[in-house]
Order: structure tokens, then C-alpha cells, then sequence
């Protein structure tokens, strides 16, 4: 691996080509893993202004063998798909703004779902996603 390749493009070649549309639904973070989801998300957000810059190697060091991250997926998901809560969360929580407007409300421009962020975006969140996948 590069060591010093950026997470964005680290992310792009890792993830592009693989289309993946997440039905409309309710995808509710389940509470039992709220605690190491937050804490990832926490950390992801720190270091987002970097990503198309810097490493995130404690990420990008996790898919050195390709072989044993499928091995591993495999075994904590049915049929290698990852539950769509974990994409969902992500995504929403990364790259929405979270603005209000004077009453209060929440601005929907600014709320982003897994399925309206662009495929350099995406490619984030799935990498984002199969790594948290391999920590619970």
C-alpha cells in the first residue's frame, strides 16, 4: 500500500466501480453500536478537510490484506452485505450541514443521504462503512 496516499483517492480506486443504491427505508443506528459509530464519526469529521490531502491510515492500513477483509465480511454479514444502517449513518452524519433556518427548522438542503451524495463521496462512506463493519 502507499503510505502516503490520500484517504480520497485511496477510497476512489478501493470503492469506484461498485454501484450501490440504498433502498429508502428507516435505517435507525442500532444502540448497541452507537458508542464505537459515534467515536469513528467523531474522528472522521476532524479529519474530513484532509482527505483529499492526507492519510487515514489507521483505515487504509485495515485493507492491506484484501483476502482477510472478505474473509471477514463474510463471516459477520449475511452474504457479505453490509447492513444498510451503517452507510446510511455515515453518510447523513458526515456530509450534512445541519443548518436551521430563523424558526428553527432544520434546512433540508442541507441533509444528505447515502444515495445523493456524489460517487467520490460515496466511495468514502463505503470504505468508511466495510471498516467500521470489520471493528464490530
Amino acid at each position: 500500500m502507499n503510505r502516503n496516499e490520500p484517504f480520497a483517492a485511496f477510497c476512489n480506486r478501493l470503492a469506484a466501480h461498485v454501484n450501490v443504491k440504498i433502498p429508502d427505508g428507516d435505517y435507525t443506528l442500532p444502540e448497541e453500536y452507537n458508542t464505537k459509530a459515534t467515536n469513528l464519526l467523531n474522528n472522521l469529521k476532524q479529519k474530513k478537510k484532509g482527505f483529499p490531502y492526507y492519510p487515514i491510515t489507521f483505515i487504509q492500513n485495515r485493507f492491506d490484506n484484501l483476502d482477510e477483509v472478505k474473509e471477514t465480511l463474510m463471516a459477520k454479514t449475511t452474504d457479505g452485505e453490509i447492513p444498510n444502517w451503517i452507510p446510511t449513518y455515515f453518510a447523513y452524519n458526515l456530509y450534512s450541514t445541519f443548518e436551521y433556518d430563523d424558526d428553527g427548522n432544520l434546512k433540508p438542503e442541507g441533509l444528505y443521504g447515502y444515495n445523493n451524495l456524489p460517487e467520490s463521496l460515496q466511495n468514502i462512506i463505503k470504505v468508511v462503512s466495510v471498516y467500521f463493519m470489520l471493528q464490530i
